[in-house]
């Protein structure tokens, strides 16, 4: 038998594992950054429904596929008033901003931004300026501005893009053909927009005076605080000690983080200094129910608190914005406009993409606990059919352990206990639960390593529905809730082919057409159907988009819908 050298075999993993750190923060040290956030339209009633579309981009607007996560924020001056996560692939995201019924009337800045580009501070964001009404606010003084000249021409574009339309007017519950020409050759991600126009003048920070501003922020910060979230979510939090309830800076903590349910998504903590852990996530969409836990280390009462992943905002003055009588009738249509659409299709409107189930690891053994007699305790349990894993007594606790794949013997390490993917630090817990409510005991051979912890394998108690009932956990475990990435939501547009006016169900959508996921290639035309709702007036066709070199598309034409 060959004599194998660990300790030559551990210099030599830690040269690679040091080597591969200085080689990727390197790489990534190189990159820079940037994000545009572009809007179905510029002006909102509280309680609308703002939607978005990102393009993570290179210091040239080429896009760039690099961070996964993008960050956006209403912001009333440097106060955050809505917050949400956008999931981004192949440099793009799309998502939705739903502005509370609250809101108060005025100017609101939005931000957008990744993880990884608040290494070079604030002006690096991409910052514009949108405007929401609250109809139902009472004005403390209604001021007359002077009348600008907002209109858009028949048609704009940039290079050789081009929108057409198959009329130039339409009729109430008419069907509209948006035609796309010019595309590049390349890859282009496009989104396009149908949206009510608006009486009066307001900021519209196009793509272009994007690209323009990016020859003046196109720098990165040496200084790398941030990681890049190149695979997911990182979530960092905060080691507590339970009894000063103040921030602790023990190191080496054995921290695990997990989502409640029937299959495994777990991960280990990765020790920044200071107490602060590090979690590399993957696939957290939604919103989710959290738990951190804190495996007891020297008798030390630990706890971990999240820390928001948001950046803090340096206070700046939004231009102010000021009513005007003559937009009375305007802003009581849009305002009956949000609630009729709310009131009838509140159920099409919130439809939502399925979240695919996370990839889980397979069990060695499943055991189907109604498949077997029942007994009233955890351990009869063990001793009677499950004979991968035992229970024994350790300075007088109970601990659980499972039998190795390679010798049939049990394992000496520790084993990790989870209960609906909860993980249970002190074995007895476990014991002394009702084991009527577990449906089944999946058991885990061989070694798991998470972090500097090897685990001699796995036993996962899951319950009827996955949501641990009847047991009080130790105050090192903290159950919280978290929203990732939000879910691909759909854009409500009804379809009137030949059922014009055979629908008594009333129509007052002020955005028509939101189509966030457009792609090009070998500059084909592109054609995609809209219908119009039962609100006349002028309605603004925006286009804009990015291709894989950094070519801008953008192009306005607006049409009409009769009376």
């Amino acid at each position: 038998m060959c004599k194998i050298n660990y300790n030559y075999m551990r210099k030599k993993a830690l040269f690679v594992i040091l080597f591969l750190l200085s080689f990727t923060y390197s790489v990534y040290a190189e990159v820079v950054e940037r994000i545009y956030l572009q809007t179905d339209k510029q002006l909102y009633i509280a309680g609308e429904l703002i939607w978005l579309k990102a393009y993570t981009t290179d210091a040239q607007g080429r896009l760039q596929e690099f961070s996964k996560i993008g960050y956006v924020e209403l912001l009333s001056d440097s106060e955050s008033m809505v917050q949400v996560k956008l999931e981004i692939k192949d440099g793009t995201g799309a998502g939705w901003m739903e502005l509370p019924a609250t809101l108060e009337t005025g100017n609101y800045k939005l931000s957008a931004y990744t993880r990884y580009m608040r290494n070079d501070g604030e002006n690096a964001f991409f910052e514009k300026i949108v405007t929401v009404i609250n109809p139902l606010q009472k004005e403390v003084a209604a001021e007359t501005i002077q009348a600008v000249d907002a209109s858009i021409g028949a048609a704009s574009q940039t290079g050789t893009v081009r929108l057409s339309v198959n009329k130039d007017r339409l009729g109430k519950r008419e069907k509209g053909i948006i035609t796309i020409t010019g595309l590049p050759e390349e890859y282009a991600s496009l989104a396009l927009s149908v949206a009510g126009g608006v009486p009066f003048p307001h900021e519209n920070r196009s793509i272009i005076d994007w690209r323009n501003s990016l020859r003046q922020s196109n720098h990165s910060s040496t200084q790398k605080t941030f990681l890049p979230e190149y695979e997911g979510a990182i979530i960092s939090a905060q080691l507590i000690n339970n009894e000063t309830n103040t921030p602790s800076s023990v190191q080496g903590v054995n921290t695990l983080l997990s989502f409640p349910g029937k299959e495994i998504q777990l991960y280990n903590g990765q020790d920044m200094g200071n107490g602060v852990y590090n979690f590399h996530t993957q696939e957290i969409t939604g919103k989710r129910e959290l738990t951190t836990t804190v495996f007891p280390y020297l008798e030390t009462n630990l706890r971990l608190d999240l820390q928001s992943p948001f950046s803090s905002h340096s206070p700046k003055p939004l231009p102010p914005f000021h009513m005007d009588n003559s937009w009375k009738d305007y802003l009581s249509m849009r305002n009956v406009s949000m609630q009729v659409t709310r009131a009838y299709t509140a159920d099409s409107l919130s439809r939502t993409r399925p979240i695919p189930p996370y990839n889980v690891i397979t069990p060695f053994r499943r055991y189907v606990l109604d498949e077997y007699t029942r007994f009233q305790n955890v351990e009869e349990i063990f001793t009677e059919f499950i004979i991968q894993a035992r229970i024994r007594k350790f300075n007088g606790k109970r601990i659980f352990s499972v039998v190795r794949d390679k010798d049939n013997s049990f394992s000496f390490h520790y084993v990790l206990i989870l209960l609906d993917n909860i993980p249970i630090a002190e074995h007895d817990l476990i014991c002394n639960y009702n084991p009527l409510l577990v449906e089944r005991i999946d058991i885990y051979q061989g070694q798991y390593i998470y972090g500097n912890y090897i685990y001699g394998g796995i036993i996962h108690f899951v319950t009827y529905k996955g949501d641990y009932p009847s047991i009080k956990f130790e105050n090192y475990t903290q159950l919280l809730d978290f929203e990732g990435t939000q879910p691909y939501r759909y854009f409500y547009s009804p379809t009137y082919e030949g059922l014009e006016n055979s629908t008594r169900m009333p129509d007052f959508r002020h955005t028509l057409l939101w189509e966030p996921l457009i792609d090009s290639r070998d500059g084909k035309s592109i054609s995609i159907p809209f219908y119009t709702s039962d609100i006349p007036g002028k309605y603004d066709i925006r286009i804009e988009g990015i291709s894989k070199e950094g070519k801008i598309i953008s192009a306005i034409l607006q049409i009409e819908v009769a009376e």
